[in-house]
């Protein structure tokens, strides 16, 4: 029914360590995350790290940072800002650098489609930009046939009330193939865009890319 306006879509290098950036980051350092699209995009950057799966809440994954398991580990920044769990990023891994998740830092709300009252009483809420960026990223998504095994990474801004930019990003499980295309079009052009964008990464061998997620 309403897609809130989006709080900070990227991601965050989180430690414990003066570590500033990922190129600071020692030689074979351990970093924690379990998603496949930050773990691609790090082997991109950094082929020497040693990237180990970290799961559960937040809290969960602080903790174990705190307990000296991991030199370092990846947080969506939305959650941290959310939780006022900040005091340990040290950088915000943004474009062109890491490309975030689709939809990442959005909250959606649901209800009925029948409740009117309801979703009256949610357009307050409602950010049209927001609605906007997000529904395209979906949207590309799924002509890409991507879920959550798939190494891909979309995101889609507004710069202007004119222009709409969509950046994807698909990797190899491995970080050696990388496929990316940003492009921007008319926000009434939004559909046109996506399908634009995912035929040009089929042709260059995205679909062979996603096969074993599949």
């Amino acid at each position: 029914a309403t897609i809130c306006p989006r709080e900070d879509p990227f991601d965050a290098l989180v430690s414990l360590q003066s570590y500033q950036t990922l190129a600071d980051l020692p030689l074979n350092a351990k970093v924690g995350t379990a998603s496949l699209r930050r773990q691609t995009q790090l082997r991109m950057h950094r082929s020497d790290l040693h990237i180990t799966p970290l799961r559960g809440n937040i809290q969960t994954r602080l903790n174990a940072l705190h307990a000296g398991q991991f030199d370092a580990i990846i947080l969506a920044m939305a959650g941290l800002k959310r939780l006022h769990l900040t005091e340990c990023v040290r950088t915000s891994l943004a474009p062109p650098l890491f490309i975030p998740a689709c939809g990442q830092g959005a909250l959606g709300l649901e209800c009925r489609a029948s409740d009117h009252a309801l979703r009256a009483l949610l357009q307050p809420l409602h950010c049209p930009v927001t609605t906007l960026c997000v529904t395209t990223e979906r949207e590309a998504n799924r002509q890409l046939g991507g879920h959550c095994h798939a190494h891909i990474a979309i995101y889609c801004t507004q710069p202007t009330q004119h222009q709409l930019q969509l950046h994807i990003r698909v990797l190899s499980e491995t970080s050696s193939t990388v496929l990316e295309i940003c492009e921007r079009d008319s926000p009434a052009n939004a559909l046109p865009l996506v399908t634009r964008c995912v035929n040009d990464l089929f042709q260059r061998g995205a679909k062979t890319l996603l096969e074993p997620a599949r």
